[in-house]
C-alpha cells in the first residue's frame, strides 16, 4: 500500500488539528462549567474545530514567514515561534472561545479568556513544535523498509 505525502498531511490535519482541538475545547468546558459533554456539545465542538484545523494545516503551516518578510534562512527558528504564537496561541484561543460560547451558551469573561489562553499554550506547543516537526512520511518509509527486510 503506497501512502502519499498528501495522506500524511491529511493525517496531521486529523490528529493535530481536529483531535487536539476537540480535546482542548473539552478541557476548557470541563474546567469552567459543570455541563456534561453531550453529543450536541461534541458536534458543535467538532464543527468549530474542523475549519480551524483546515486553516492550521493547509494555510498557516504552508506560509513561509522567512520568505514573506525576506529574512535570511537563519531566522527559521523565528518562523517556528511565529507559527506557535500566531496560530498555536492566538488563533487557538479564538477557536476555544468560539467553541466554548456556542457549545455551552456561556458568556465570554476575563476568566474564560485566561483559562483558554493557559490551556492553549501547551496544545500550541504540541502542535507547532512537536507534530509539525515530525516527518511522518520518512518515518513510515523507513519502517516500511525494515518491515520488508523481515518478510
Amino acid at each position: 500500500m503506497k501512502i502519499t505525502k498528501r495522506t500524511f498531511v491529511f493525517l496531521e490535519f486529523l490528529i493535530g488539528g481536529i483531535i487536539l482541538g476537540i480535546i482542548e475545547d473539552i478541557i476548557i468546558i470541563k474546567l469552567l462549567t459543570d455541563k456534561p459533554i453531550t453529543w450536541q456539545i461534541l458536534l458543535i465542538i467538532v464543527a468549530i474545530a474542523i475549519p480551524f484545523a483546515l486553516i492550521g494545516e493547509y494555510v498557516v503551516d504552508k506560509v513561509d514567514f522567512v520568505k514573506i518578510f525576506k529574512l535570511d534562512r537563519k531566522y527559521r527558528k523565528i518562523e517556528v515561534f511565529l507559527e506557535f504564537l500566531i496560530f498555536g496561541i492566538i488563533i487557538g484561543v479564538v477557536e476555544d472561545l468560539i467553541a466554548f460560547h456556542f457549545a455551552t451558551g456561556e458568556q465570554i469573561t476575563y476568566q474564560v479568556v485566561l483559562v483558554a489562553t493557559l490551556v492553549a499554550i501547551p496544545f500550541a506547543f504540541i502542535g507547532e513544535y512537536i507534530l509539525d516537526r515530525i516527518d511522518m512520511l520518512s518515518s513510515y518509509n523507513q519502517r516500511k523498509i525494515v518491515w520488508k527486510n523481515h518478510e
